[in-house]
């Protein structure tokens, strides 16, 4: 590219080269020539002379061909003087324009030649990383709604998104469809987040945007609501299932009405009433009336529980269940000793649902009441009211055992 041969010197620096003011003749290589090199117009020989020889090799990198033909030398020669047409589409026109003017000074300078040069590679690496990063674009938005893709996948693409968009903006940072696109691959990736139900990657997401977007603030906020709702709500259904919640309301309901069931029978012997109907529906209308007095003073912590609900809903059903029972014997024309066997029956029912449904380790007691069932049968309905007392106090006593240590604990972690 360079022929120190035909190489001159502008001043009248001490080297030994011709100076170009002394140049009088056609010397160069004419599909290249400047214009003065061609008139052998040597004051005019200067580094803009050069500079066209650079247009001249930058048109044959663009065109592939040099900017002067011809079929002879001559014909070439005398193109050289003629101004150089270009296509409309080719790349760096303007410079190429400017640099193989007819005229020196219109020509830019080797610096702004170099400048312009290195703008367009710049422009043109910069438009590389925005047709890659807009091809992941693409991949992202069918991957991020399409429900299957995995989030390490979809992250992937987003990345590929933000670096090839922030790459090409750091090279040319007018490429405004960068900005555009990089906003919308963010918009995309906080939209799949709100469907995915995170709207706290969602919130940290926005902070990428440019620019404030109210509509998916306001949707964060709705997922937020609603996931906040959601957390509220499995905290209460985990309260609600946690055996410690309500458990001291349980021992208290436990040990109250035991007492009632254990003590109930003996108190009516000892005021001298007699076994019968109208005694043990009267037990079972008191027992049902304090435990509705129970149930109004204890209301709050006993909701509270799914296990202290189903206990209480057995208690409560327990008394008006006999009450029932030996109303409906008394009609029928039944012995107290019949009812009172089918009573305890009944109890051995409830104690299996209070085992089941509220703690398994109340199936010692369930054995107790199978076996004073069995007695009562097997002597006839004859003491029915020990036998009955005797599984009511079984069961008082297999959950004083059971949740006593809880209570204790509890008691002392409070302390």
């Amino acid at each position: 590219l360079v022929d120190w041969g035909l190489a001159v010197r502008l001043g009248d620096e001490p080297v030994r080269l011709p100076a170009a003011r002394d140049v009088d003749a056609v010397v160069g290589t004419p599909r290249f020539m400047a214009p003065e090199m061609a008139n052998g117009d040597g004051p005019n020989l200067g580094t803009a002379t050069d500079v066209y020889l650079l247009g001249g090799i930058l048109h044959l990198i663009l065109l592939g061909r040099p900017p002067h033909e011809g079929s002879t030398v001559m014909e070439v020669i005398a193109s050289c003087v003629e101004p150089v047409t270009l296509p409309d589409d080719v790349a760096l026109r303007d410079l190429l324009a400017s640099a193989l003017s007819l005229w020196p000074e219109e020509r830019p300078t080797a610096a702004a030649f170099r400048k312009a040069l290195q703008a367009h590679l710049a422009r043109r690496t910069a438009g590389g990383l925005l047709e890659k990063a807009s091809t992941a674009l693409e991949s992202l938005k069918e991957r991020a709604t399409d429900g299957e893709a995995a989030r390490a996948e979809v992250y992937d693409l987003y990345g590929a998104c933000r670096f090839g968009f922030g790459e090409a903006l750091a090279i040319d940072p007018d490429l405004a469809l960068a900005a555009s696109r990089s906003a919308f691959a963010t918009r995309a990736m906080i939209e799949y987040e709100l469907d995915a139900g995170d709207d706290r990657a969602a919130e940290l997401l926005l902070t990428h945007l440019p620019a404030a977007d109210p509509r998916l603030s306001e949707r964060i906020e709705a997922v937020r609501t609603e996931r906040l709702g959601r957390l509220e709500r499995l905290e209460e259904l985990e309260a609600s299932e946690d055996p410690r919640t309500g458990l001291k309301s349980r021992m208290l309901l436990l040990t109250s009405l035991g007492t009632v069931w254990v003590a109930s029978p003996g108190l009516t012997v000892a005021l001298g009433f007699d076994q019968g109907f109208a005694r043990e529906i009267g037990i079972s209308v008191a027992v049902s009336l304090f435990t509705l007095v129970v149930l109004v003073v204890l209301r709050r912590s006993l909701a509270a529980s799914r296990l202290n609900r189903t206990l209480l809903f057995i208690v409560v059903l327990a008394p008006n269940l006999a009450a029932v029972l030996n109303l409906g014997g008394w009609l029928w024309g039944f012995s107290s000793d019949i009812t009172g066997t089918l009573e305890i029956f009944l109890n051995l029912v409830l104690a299996i649902m209070a085992a089941g449904l509220v703690e398994w380790r109340l199936f010692p007691a369930v054995g107790v009441f199978l076996l004073t069932f069995l007695a009562a049968m097997w002597m006839q309905g004859e003491h029915t009211i020990l036998l009955l007392n005797i599984g009511n106090a079984a069961l008082v006593l297999n959950g004083l055992v059971v949740w006593t240590p809880s209570v204790l604990r509890s008691l002392r972690a409070s302390a």
